[in-house]
């Protein structure tokens, strides 16, 4: 009975011993995880993986597409800006109607410069042949005698316009004694306003004239009227002509000209923006590279047909860096970079840009930061691996 009492208890104080050994270790191995997950960081340091990039690159597509009539280059071939690099067909027509616009074009310009050449020996011989119609009316509206008691409409037509000529000469001097005062003078506006009047008046008057023109009859009288409105005609014909060179050339002619030039540039214009989408060029001096194009070949438009690089400035581009990373990261931090494939070498550069929008990756906000490098090295190839060092 005594043993039966006693076993209980034995129980009891091994399963106490027991419970007191798991709790003493378990302290050591709590103490153990700590120090391995509390990896030291230095302040004054930022480190990133990136990847090298030549610090200007482009891909290269083009902007239609068709089929690969011609390859001028070879992948990593240095090219220059502008640098023809491959071309689709179609391009002849093209070709074709650019030469006959730029043709159009010169023989419009040419044709216009001749005209303005020409426009100032005519404005010279227009005035002088104004001149001499105007003495020439003068000279037969001085022998006119208007009697309303025998004339008839044309003579009232006649004798309307002799007097509208003559308000018109007294208004243009009237104008002139008043050129001296400032444009917006109320006498000077005054004055041009009357002249116009007057000139209205005299285009009306000579407009009746027309219907009834005179032809030739015999009698003393209707002589001297054929002549007056024959010298009328001259007048005002000479005065039509002078009008239009006024202001140079022929506006009919030049206006047609202006034409025919505008049109040949548009053609121009239309012809070489559809060459161009045929053309792929290189748009800034560099080294081709991924350049995969074949004659022959059916390309879609926009898809990639190679990248070029500028080969000697260069760059590394981080995308790992967190919101606690990037408040310790500023624009001009010095930069130590190594680069996985060319181990034990250290390379130099600067934080050129830090990228103000984060993205989410693997549950995490990221920014990327954009260091320039110090220095080229011909060792280095497009997205290699580095490891980036900011210093704080």
């Amino acid at each position: 009975m005594k043993m039966k009492h006693l076993l209980p208890i034995v129980c009891l104080f091994v399963s106490t011993l027991l419970l007191s050994g798991c709790g003493e270790g378990t302290p050591s191995v709590t103490a153990e995880a700590t120090e391995i997950n509390s990896v030291p960081q230095s302040a004054s340091q930022v480190i990133a993986e990136g990847k090298l990039l030549p610090a200007q690159h482009m891909e290269l597509s083009f902007a239609s597409g068709g089929r690969v009539a011609e390859v001028l280059v070879n992948n990593g071939e240095l090219v220059e800006a502008g640098q023809l690099l491959a071309l689709l067909e179609g391009s002849e027509l093209y070709t074709a109607q650019e030469t006959t616009a730029n043709l159009l074009k010169q023989q419009s310009e040419l044709a216009l410069k001749t005209l303005e050449e020409k426009s100032f020996p005519a404005i010279i011989a227009a005035a002088a042949n104004l001149e001499a119609a105007q003495k020439a009316y003068e000279d037969a509206a001085r022998t006119w005698r208007y009697d309303f008691k025998t004339a008839d409409r044309f003579d009232t037509t006649i004798d309307e316009y002799i007097l509208a000529e003559e308000a018109v000469q007294e208004a243009q001097k009237e104008l002139d004694d008043k050129n001296d005062l400032a444009e917006n003078a109320p006498a000077r506006i005054q004055a041009a306003d009357n002249l116009k009047r007057e000139e209205k008046r005299r285009t009306a008057a000579y407009q009746d004239m027309l219907p009834d023109f005179e032809y030739p009859q015999s009698g003393q009288n209707n002589t001297e009227r054929t002549l007056l409105v024959a010298a009328i005609t001259q007048l005002e014909n000479a005065r039509l002509q002078a009008g239009k060179l006024q202001n140079g050339p022929d506006a009919d002619q030049k206006a047609l000209l202006e034409a025919q030039l505008e049109s040949a540039v548009q053609s121009a214009t239309a012809a070489l923006t559809s060459l161009k989408l045929l053309e792929l060029r290189a748009p800034f001096a560099g080294k081709l590279i991924q350049w995969d194009v074949q004659p022959g070949e059916t390309i879609a438009a926009g898809s990639m047909v190679g990248a070029i690089a500028e080969p000697t400035e260069w760059l590394v581009e981080t995308s790992d860096l967190t919101e606690n990373s990037i408040s310790q990261v500023a624009v001009g931090d010095n930069v130590s970079v190594t680069v996985d494939a060319l181990p034990g070498e250290t390379f130099t550069g600067t934080v050129e840009w830090v990228d103000g929008y984060g993205m989410k990756w693997q549950g995490d906000i990221t920014y990327r930061v954009r260091v320039k490098l110090d220095e080229s090295d011909p060792r280095w190839y497009w997205n290699m691996t580095t490891t980036v060092t900011i210093e704080k």
